[in-house]
């Protein structure tokens, strides 16, 4: 996964195709459309739960088009907006600029203009809007992946100034067990999952996530050699609504 996004909310969940060849994946073959009347009431068709369930099964991501309704999408905006003033002002007290490089518990300098801040962590309460903590638009999908004691492991914002740099590829977690079985450990069901809402309209002009579907099995991204982030990824670049989901493994 290689991110380049003025503004992500991202939350970490808890319970690589069998080849990692981006060429063969298009985006429209990792996006699910969930409708209107789905969104309001929190309750997708089975059709979509199953289609959603296995891109992230067979890519290791999916794309959810119009999941999140707009009022809830500027309720988040400006929590993350107020949050990352309160993190520079903090930083300014301690004689400390945003271009500067640095690394505290509620915010992390990543890159040029680049910053990973977190959000409530700890005992401290999360700021984010009651109803999104309450009824998250995406447990559809997370309850028929993880299954129903599936809980929230952290969250977060990724911030992205003008004129920020580019993140290389990584992942956002690791493969499961990878220490013990190596490349070769047996290829598990998706025991974490991140989900990005995009607080800002993405497109190719200022930076989308780009993805490498198979990667979520490590034998199969072992098979395609070092090199095999220098082939085209998938470019998912979700505008207001939508919701990117990937298995903490996928690249």
């Amino acid at each position: 996964m290689r991110v380049a996004l003025p503004a992500f909310l991202a939350l970490g969940l808890l319970s690589w195709c069998s080849s990692p060849c981006a060429a063969l994946v298009s985006p429209e073959q990792l996006t699910v459309k969930i409708s209107a009347g789905e969104r309001s009431s929190g309750a997708w068709t089975l059709a979509n739960v199953l289609k959603a369930d296995a891109s992230v099964h067979d890519h290791g991501v999916v794309l959810l088009r119009d999941a999140v309704s707009p009022a809830l999408v500027a309720e988040c905006a400006s929590c993350v907006d107020v949050c990352f003033e309160q993190c520079a002002d903090a930083l300014a007290a301690r004689g400390l600029k945003l271009v500067d490089g640095f690394a505290f518990h509620e915010i992390v300098h990543r890159a040029k203009a680049r910053f990973d801040m977190q959000l409530g962590e700890g005992s401290a309460p999360s700021p984010l809007p009651a109803k999104l903590l309450a009824r998250a638009p995406w447990t559809p999908l997370l309850r028929k992946v993880l299954g129903e004691d599936m809980a929230t492991i952290f969250t977060g914002a990724v911030v992205a100034l003008p004129g920020a740099a580019p993140q290389p590829c990584h992942m956002d977690g690791g493969h499961l067990f990878h220490s013990t079985g190596g490349w070769q450990a047996e290829h598990l069901p998706p025991h974490c999952l991140n989900v990005f809402m995009p607080l800002v309209d993405v497109t190719a002009t200022n930076g989308p996530t780009e993805f490498w579907p198979g990667t979520h099995r490590a034998a199969a991204a072992k098979a395609a050699g070092p090199q095999w982030d220098a082939e085209p990824g998938v470019q998912l670049a979700g505008s207001l609504g939508d919701l990117i989901v990937p298995s903490a493994g996928t690249s």
